[in-house]
């Protein structure tokens, strides 16, 4: 996936599936082993919020986030692949599900390594999200347009981290 990301996924999207492993299980699997290691390696239990009162927005979604990071992480395709659809309008919303599963899981294993040395959590690690913006131009590219893809790509993961704002605020509203 790091090496030829557009060929495994144009393939994957077109029904060329052999020998690629299926993106859904792709992404739990590694978001499980990404468990595994923050659990070995003793993640903190309690993340920086802002402040600590209980019925600040922050904190309650900082709080829900924290508990339940493996759905949280797993359902972020929803919004990539919104995002993808929205900027890229290549493939259908189903076809985009698919493509955000391998980028997530793919960035999710990148992380992994970047938690061993950085120790920042998954959702808030600039490598993971480097390698998200990598995989989505590697993948989306045009011929001969780099300053476009580069262009698009940005606006791709800009609409993503702004669905996700919205998503933990809406959390934290409803937590409070």
């Amino acid at each position: 996936m790091l090496l030829r990301p557009k060929k495994i996924t144009t393939d994957y999207v077109k029904g060329k599936r052999k020998g690629v492993l299926n993106p859904i299980s792709y992404l739990i699997f590694a978001t499980t082993f990404y468990i595994i290691v923050i659990t070995i390696f003793k993640a903190p239990k309690e993340v920086e919020s802002i402040g600590n009162d209980p019925k600040n927005l922050g904190y309650e979604a900082g709080r829900f986030i924290r508990e339940y990071i493996k759905y949280f992480w797993i359902l972020s395709i929803i919004p990539l692949g919104i995002s993808l659809k929205l900027i890229f309008r290549k493939f259908n919303y189903p076809e985009h599900l698919a493509i955000s599963s391998f980028i997530i899981a793919q960035s999710t294993i990148i992380g992994i390594g970047s938690y061993l040395i950085l120790k920042i959590p998954l959702i808030l690690d600039p490598v993971v999200f480097g390698s998200m913006f990598f995989l989505i131009f590697k993948i989306f590219k045009r011929e001969n347009d780099t300053i476009e893809s580069t262009l698009l790509t940005i606006s791709a993961l800009f609409l993503f981290v702004v669905q996700w704002i919205l998503i933990i605020a809406t959390i934290g509203f409803l937590n409070t």
